[in-house]
């Protein structure tokens, strides 16, 4: 994510149409717009497309010339999508907060307290925590926390 930042690539947040969803881009988008990337919120119509990851989007937005993919309240459980994006040359950070399945996507990174491997001490956040916890992750790796 920070490679992607220094390089100025495109991000995409691909989030979810609910309020933790939505909530969860916004937070996203604009803590990268801190750091100077404009990052492209994507939100799935709810009636259209529906929850989760859709190859369709991934390839409009791999057509925009987005690089990174970053998941928000959603992903999880999306295997065919991610293994998709990687044939695409895409990379994906999956960011969510719902029960994974016996087999986890190949993005780059997933950050998901209810990962069987995590050891985040709360396993009950909405995905919206989720995403603040990657900010708040990042700006402290960087020495910037005191900008968020």
């Amino acid at each position: 994510m920070y490679r992607a930042l220094l390089s100025n690539e495109k991000i995409a947040i691909y989030g979810d149409f609910d309020a933790d969803g939505i909530t969860a881009t916004a937070l996203l988008v604009q803590g990268l717009s801190t750091l100077g990337n404009k990052a492209i919120p994507y939100i799935p119509h709810r009636l259209t497309e529906g929850y989760g990851l859709k190859k369709a989007a991934l390839e409009n937005l791999y057509r925009q010339g987005v690089s990174l993919i970053i998941t928000v309240d959603c992903g999880i459980t999306s295997l065919p999508e991610v293994e998709k994006a990687r044939r695409m040359g895409l990379d994906v950070i999956i960011t969510d907060h719902h029960t994974p399945l016996s087999e986890i996507p190949p993005a780059i990174a997933i950050v998901d307290p209810k990962l069987p491997s995590s050891t985040y001490p709360f396993s009950e956040l909405a995905g919206v925590g989720v995403a603040l916890k990657l900010l708040q992750a990042l700006f402290q790796s960087i020495g910037k926390e005191k900008h968020l």
